[in-house]
Protein backbone atom coordinates (compact mmCIF):
# COMPACT_ATOMS: atom_id res chain seq x y z
CA UNK A 1 0.00 0.00 0.00
CA UNK A 2 1.44 3.42 -0.80
CA UNK A 3 0.00 6.60 1.60
CA UNK A 4 0.60 10.14 0.05
CA UNK A 5 1.00 12.28 3.01
CA UNK A 6 0.64 15.94 1.92
CA UNK A 7 1.42 18.07 4.58
CA UNK A 8 3.88 21.96 5.21
CA UNK A 9 4.42 21.19 8.77
CA UNK A 10 7.65 19.29 9.40
CA UNK A 11 7.07 17.81 12.78
CA UNK A 12 3.21 16.67 11.64
CA UNK A 13 5.20 14.51 8.58
CA UNK A 14 7.94 13.12 10.89
CA UNK A 15 5.47 11.89 13.40
CA UNK A 16 3.12 10.54 10.91
CA UNK A 17 6.13 8.33 8.84
CA UNK A 18 6.64 7.31 12.35
CA UNK A 19 3.11 6.15 12.51
CA UNK A 20 3.64 4.38 9.56
CA UNK A 21 6.75 2.46 10.14
CA UNK A 22 5.29 1.14 13.64
CA UNK A 23 1.67 0.15 11.49
CA UNK A 24 4.78 -2.00 9.45
CA UNK A 25 6.29 -3.63 12.57
CA UNK A 26 3.22 -5.07 14.05
CA UNK A 27 2.44 -8.36 13.31
CA UNK A 28 -1.06 -8.16 13.73
CA UNK A 29 -1.73 -8.76 10.34
CA UNK A 30 0.17 -10.78 8.01
CA UNK A 31 3.42 -9.62 6.33
CA UNK A 32 1.96 -8.63 2.94
CA UNK A 33 -0.61 -6.46 4.23
CA UNK A 34 2.22 -4.67 6.38
CA UNK A 35 4.27 -3.57 3.39
CA UNK A 36 3.11 -0.04 3.77
CA UNK A 37 4.94 3.02 2.01
CA UNK A 38 4.66 6.79 3.05
CA UNK A 39 5.38 9.30 0.39
CA UNK A 40 5.83 12.65 1.97
CA UNK A 41 5.23 16.16 -0.09
CA UNK A 42 5.40 19.46 1.48
CA UNK A 43 1.98 21.05 -0.25
CA UNK A 44 -0.76 20.91 -3.22
CA UNK A 45 1.86 21.71 -6.27
CA UNK A 46 4.38 19.87 -4.87
CA UNK A 47 1.58 16.64 -4.74
CA UNK A 48 0.31 17.22 -8.50
CA UNK A 49 4.18 17.47 -9.71
CA UNK A 50 4.61 14.39 -8.36
CA UNK A 51 1.60 12.39 -9.00
CA UNK A 52 2.02 12.02 -12.72
CA UNK A 53 5.80 10.58 -12.37
CA UNK A 54 4.72 7.66 -9.94
CA UNK A 55 4.61 4.23 -11.59
CA UNK A 56 2.21 3.50 -9.14
CA UNK A 57 -0.59 5.95 -7.47
CA UNK A 58 -0.75 6.05 -4.18
CA UNK A 59 -3.50 3.78 -2.35
CA UNK A 60 -4.93 6.41 -0.30
CA UNK A 61 -4.29 10.12 0.39
CA UNK A 62 -3.80 12.18 3.70
CA UNK A 63 -4.26 16.15 2.99
CA UNK A 64 -3.39 18.90 5.29
CA UNK A 65 -5.84 21.86 4.51
CA UNK A 66 -3.65 25.10 4.93
CA UNK A 67 -0.13 25.16 3.24
CA UNK A 68 1.52 27.34 1.22
CA UNK A 69 1.22 27.69 -2.70
CA UNK A 70 -1.03 25.32 -3.64
CA UNK A 71 -3.44 24.46 0.06
CA UNK A 72 -5.56 21.35 0.61
CA UNK A 73 -9.20 22.98 -1.06
CA UNK A 74 -7.55 23.09 -4.42
CA UNK A 75 -5.49 20.04 -4.09
CA UNK A 76 -8.56 18.37 -3.67
CA UNK A 77 -10.09 19.90 -6.49
CA UNK A 78 -7.45 19.11 -8.78
CA UNK A 79 -7.52 15.19 -7.28
CA UNK A 80 -11.47 15.06 -7.98
CA UNK A 81 -11.70 16.98 -11.19
CA UNK A 82 -8.90 14.58 -13.00
CA UNK A 83 -9.40 11.16 -14.96
CA UNK A 84 -6.95 9.69 -13.43
CA UNK A 85 -6.30 10.56 -9.84
CA UNK A 86 -10.53 10.93 -8.77
CA UNK A 87 -11.14 7.96 -7.66
CA UNK A 88 -7.59 7.78 -5.17
CA UNK A 89 -9.55 8.48 -1.41
CA UNK A 90 -8.29 11.46 0.16
CA UNK A 91 -8.59 12.00 3.78
CA UNK A 92 -9.11 15.83 5.01
CA UNK A 93 -6.17 15.84 8.00
CA UNK A 94 -6.34 19.36 9.72
CA UNK A 95 -5.50 20.91 13.17
CA UNK A 96 -8.38 22.22 12.58
CA UNK A 97 -11.68 23.24 10.07
CA UNK A 98 -15.19 23.85 11.28
CA UNK A 99 -17.82 21.94 10.20
CA UNK A 100 -19.09 23.13 7.33
CA UNK A 101 -15.66 23.23 5.88
CA UNK A 102 -16.07 19.15 6.92
CA UNK A 103 -19.30 19.33 4.71
CA UNK A 104 -17.57 21.03 1.61
CA UNK A 105 -14.92 18.68 1.70
CA UNK A 106 -16.83 15.68 1.41
CA UNK A 107 -18.84 17.10 -1.00
CA UNK A 108 -15.67 18.15 -3.46
CA UNK A 109 -14.56 14.20 -2.69
CA UNK A 110 -12.93 13.71 0.25
CA UNK A 111 -13.93 10.33 2.28
CA UNK A 112 -13.36 12.23 5.09
CA UNK A 113 -11.98 14.90 7.60
CA UNK A 114 -10.17 14.13 10.79
CA UNK A 115 -8.30 16.26 13.16
CA UNK A 116 -4.93 15.66 13.76
CA UNK A 117 -4.63 13.76 16.47
CA UNK A 118 -2.03 14.89 19.45
CA UNK A 119 -0.52 11.51 20.44
CA UNK A 120 1.35 8.66 19.03
CA UNK A 121 -0.56 6.18 19.85
CA UNK A 122 -3.74 7.67 18.78
CA UNK A 123 -2.49 8.22 14.86
CA UNK A 124 -1.60 5.09 15.04
CA UNK A 125 -5.33 3.93 15.33
CA UNK A 126 -6.07 6.41 12.60
CA UNK A 127 -3.96 4.95 10.28
CA UNK A 128 -4.54 1.26 11.07
CA UNK A 129 -8.39 1.69 10.34
CA UNK A 130 -7.10 2.92 6.76
CA UNK A 131 -4.31 1.16 6.01
CA UNK A 132 -6.39 -2.12 6.61
CA UNK A 133 -9.52 -0.28 5.14
CA UNK A 134 -8.29 -0.50 1.93
CA UNK A 135 -6.34 -3.03 1.55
Amino acid sequence: MIILFIDDDPDDTDLFCEAVSHLKSVELFDRQKNDVECIVVNDGCEAVELLPKLSKLPDLIFLDINMPIMGGKDCLLFLKNSEKFKDIPVVIFSTAFRDEESEEFKALGAIECLKKPNGFNDLVKILSKYVYSVL
